[in-house]
């Protein structure tokens, strides 16, 4: 369980791995205040539930039973001091670049580290391929685009796109 509040202002300069670097980003503060759980299961959706806590998934890595947990969440939410009506939050991949296809040569990266991970063969992520469909087998490219199925890939406008229409898709649910 995640409870603490967090206030940073973060700026290229104030950050020590891009000392030397311009950018034409300006210095902002960015507040976070993380109180609440965050999980891959329907135990952790009922927990959260029954503590009245905002509820993050990671469907990121764990789609499957998202809205399952979701439901469970919501329907067995019991309000606390904190929080009168449920929160949620939803973990999505974005591999973004220039183009589409660099950002889908990129995602590679991310492909095969599932693939590896299902393998019994878990390691640091790979560097990108240029052909993927060499890399797997039919049954390993299902498993991990069943894993990966919360992932948002491509150009800004693709992302842009993606991630609207993920918000959408689960906002009505």
């Amino acid at each position: 369980m995640i409870s603490r509040g967090m206030c940073r202002n973060y700026s290229r300069t104030s950050n020590p791995r891009s000392q030397g670097r311009k950018s034409a980003r300006s210095p902002a503060q960015v507040c976070v205040y993380l109180s609440g759980l965050l999980g891959s299961s329907f135990f952790g959706a009922q927990l959260a539930a029954t503590r009245g806590l905002p509820f993050a998934f990671a469907s990121h890595f764990a789609p499957t039973d998202m809205m399952q947990a979701l439901h469970l969440y919501r329907s067995g939410f019991k309000p606390s001091k904190q929080f009168k009506r449920p929160y949620t939050m939803l973990g999505v991949n974005v591999i973004a670049a220039a183009t589409d296809a660099e950002a889908r040569r990129l995602f590679t990266s991310h492909q095969q580290a599932f693939t590896q991970l299902r393998r019994g063969m878990p390691a640091q992520i790979p560097p990108p391929i240029d052909d993927i469909e060499a890399y797997w087998s039919p049954v390993e490219k299902a498993m991990a685009s069943q894993s990966l199925a919360c992932s948002v890939v491509g150009a800004t406008r693709t992302v842009e796109r993606g991630l609207h229409e993920f918000i959408e898709g689960y906002e009505a649910r």
